[in-house]
């Protein structure tokens, strides 16, 4: 047991060495701040700025899947961005709190996911850019079982996607 301790341990050492090493290999150098601002700016015509993208979760009511007059403000916005950048997609997923049984559960999430989604095309965003999940209870935002704790589980969550550029 000794003898195997004294070759593994040296082994694992010159492993950690030489990952350090490919990690120091790998550190770009980025210029200080003076310097990139005395680099001469291209000529090409500046971009007009693009809204912010938006990916805060909507909260949903105990065992509702009712847009709540907070969710509605958040998703306007989100409408907005997505109408600016038509080169986005996203997966809407649905989650919920612990009660209930996992069927139930599958289909409450996947509800608020749906219930978002068609908030979104009613203004403007086109369907085939808003994927739906339903997640259920399987991915808590918090594992606190208090009143609050099951408030931040009950939620609709936004992953963006790239969209092909290949029609």
């Amino acid at each position: 047991m000794r003898r195997t301790a004294f070759l593994v341990i040296p082994l694992l050492l010159a492993a950690g060495c030489l990952k350090q090493q490919a990690l120091k290999q790998e550190v770009v150098q980025v210029p200080p701040p003076a310097a990139v601002a005395a680099a001469p700016r291209d000529t090409a015509p500046a971009l007009p700025p693009q809204p912010r993208l938006l990916l805060t979760p909507v909260y949903f009511e105990y065992d509702s899947t009712r847009i709540t007059d907070d969710a509605r403000a958040r998703l306007d916005a989100l409408a907005d961005t997505l109408r600016a950048r038509p080169g986005i997609a996203l997966r809407i997923e649905g989650h919920c709190d612990d009660h209930g049984s996992d069927r139930y559960n599958f289909a409450l999430a996947g509800g608020r996911a749906l219930a978002v989604r068609d908030y979104l095309t009613a203004r403007g965003v086109a369907a085939p850019r808003l994927l739906v999940a339903s997640i259920g209870k399987q991915r808590p935002a918090s594992l606190d079982t208090t009143d609050a704790g099951r408030a931040r589980n009950r939620r609709a969550e936004f992953v963006v996607l790239p969209i092909s550029n290949e029609q």
